[in-house]
């Protein structure tokens, strides 16, 4: 996808000098339900995502993705995403209810939010 070639990419370049350093990075793009099949189960630190939380109907796959990708006892997601997206549903919450309800064991948190008493808070 265009914002892991423009954005992503280019990011870890200017903040990483070395090719050891980059070396460490893996970029995934598509849909959720199409990504398992390139991870190897446990083989992730830690998963980048923003954005990905707005639609209610692909958390099963968005959740079966991370479970997937995660180191088990040691594995990060950090997801950065609106409190609640008008018109589709989806949200911090709803997306944390979905990991509980789904994964149980999974520890769920809300590190930072940002509201600027104008927008979506973050």
């Amino acid at each position: 996808p265009e914002v892991l070639t423009t954005l992503a990419v280019p990011n870890v370049r200017a903040n990483f000098t070395t090719d050891e350093e980059r070396g460490k990075f893996s970029y995934l793009g598509g849909d959720w339900g199409d990504l398992d099949a390139h991870i190897q189960p446990g083989s992730f630190d830690l998963v980048l995502a923003a954005e990905t939380i707005y639609s209610v109907d692909s958390y099963a796959r968005h959740i079966r993705v991370l479970r997937r990708a995660l180191r088990v006892g040691t594995g990060v997601a950090l997801i950065a995403a609106k409190s609640y997206y008008f018109g589709v549903g989806g949200g911090v919450d709803a997306f944390r209810q979905a990991i509980e309800r789904a994964h149980p064991d999974m520890e769920v948190k809300s590190v930072e939010s940002f509201s600027d008493g104008a927008s979506n808070v973050r």
